[in-house]
Order: C-alpha cells, then structure tokens, then sequence
C-alpha cells in the first residue's frame, strides 16, 4: 500500500496508510483530512485523531493501537466503541505496552492480538462489510 503523510484537505483513499504530520493534530471532515498545527499539546494525537474517525466514520471506523507511551489511543477507542466502530492492540507483543495495556484496560477493546495477526482480521472484517 501506499504510504503518504496527511496534508490539509487531501482526499483519504482506500488502500493507502496515512501518517500524522509532525507536530500536528489530525482530524478527518467530509472524507478528507484536516491538519492543525501545532498540534493542541500532550503526546494524544491518536485520541485526536480516533474521536474525528469515530466522529465521521461511525460504524466504520477501526482504531487499531501498537506499542507506544503514555496511554495515548485509549480515549479514542472509547468513543469508536461508543459510534459502533472496531478496536484492536497489539497484545504483549508490543516493545513498549503502555498504549496497547492501557486501551485492554478501558474494556473498550475488540480485539488483542500479535501484530502479524491483525492484516488477516482486517480482511475478513472488510469481506464481511461488503456482502
């Protein structure tokens, strides 16, 4: 797939991963991005940018949070969770777990699997939307 950093009122396609521009919030309105910089403060750009997915995807949003500090992702899985949406972490697999540990915490989490499992889940979740 294709990877791009997000810009300003760029189109969100499907089959492209998308990353956070440095030092800015990202959201997403009407199907394409929106950046704010600097970003509104902390290390929760995830949060930030899982409320605007859950917001504006609904039912299908699915948040999915890896290893990293600070419980960043835990927010946002939540309010997926709370709009219908799909939430995974990776399980102790993660280098650093308190990202993933602290969303398994929440109890708003779908799903708790090694890394090289979750490509597979995404499928069939997606095979079971289109039918």
């Amino acid at each position: 797939m294709a990877v791009k950093v997000a810009s300003e009122a760029m189109p969100i396609q499907a089959n492209h991963v998308y990353v956070i521009p440095r030092n800015a919030d990202l959201l997403i309105e009407n199907y394409t991005f929106k950046v704010i910089s600097p970003r509104s403060g902390g290390h929760k750009q995830i949060d930030v940018f899982f409320v605007s997915l859950a917001e504006a995807i609904g039912v299908r949003a699915i948040g999915i949070v890896l290893s990293g500090y600070d419980g960043d992702g835990t927010v946002g899985c939540k309010y997926i969770k709370a709009n219908g949406g799909t939430t995974f972490t990776q399980d102790l697999s993660a280098e650093v777990d308190f990202m993933p540990l602290s969303a398994q915490d929440s109890g708003f989490v779908d799903f708790v699997m090694p890394l090289d499992q979750i490509p597979d889940k995404l499928k069939s979740l997606a095979a079971a939307l289109k039918s």
